[in-house]
């Protein structure tokens, strides 16, 4: 554990700016799904159908994804279809499946109402941002209270930037 600490202790910067970064990062995508999400809260609401299960061959694992092809009417009596932004697998929809519709006139987005489309995304990055602020505030505790105890036991300057005081 030593070890650990010192080079904590020693690289603390590099370490506190990729934690510090990173939860940023996270927070400021997690920013951006929330606001994608939040323009479907005052969006129109239809009634659709699932009218094709459209399959994706994952490249790199060989498997297959699938995206439901939804249709649905709306105040005009126009008649829309869209694909889901979300593939799965096990599939998600199947043919015929009535599905809650949220479509946005302003911007013309389409989503299908339910906790994947909508809020998966933003939870699992502000999940990462809170873990990495998490680990970024223990790291400035620990740092603090090792320079701390070194300076209480009467160190120098040296001693604390994590010179051992052996000559080379």
């Amino acid at each position: 554990m030593c070890g650990l600490k010192f080079h904590i202790q020693k690289y603390k910067f590099y370490v506190q700016l990729y934690f510090a970064g990173s939860a940023l990062g996270f927070f400021v995508v997690a920013c951006g799904f929330f606001a994608y999400a939040m323009v479907f809260l005052y969006s129109e609401e239809y009634q659709g159908t699932v009218v094709e299960s459209i399959s994706e061959k994952d490249k790199e694992s060989g498997s297959y994804r699938y995206r439901a092809k939804v249709e649905y009417d709306d105040n005009t009596g126009v008649k829309r279809t869209f694909i889901s932004r979300v593939a799965s697998n096990p599939q998600m929809y199947f043919v015929g499946d009535q599905v809650v519709v949220l479509y946005n006139p302003n911007l013309g987005w389409t989503t299908i109402y339910n906790f994947t489309e909508m809020w998966l995304f933003p939870l699992c990055f502000l999940i990462a941002g809170l873990v990495n602020a998490t680990l970024f505030l223990c790291i400035c505790y620990i740092c603090r209270k090792d320079v701390r105890r070194l300076k209480n036991d009467g160190k120098s300057d040296e001693d604390l930037n994590g010179n051992t005081g052996a000559k080379q």
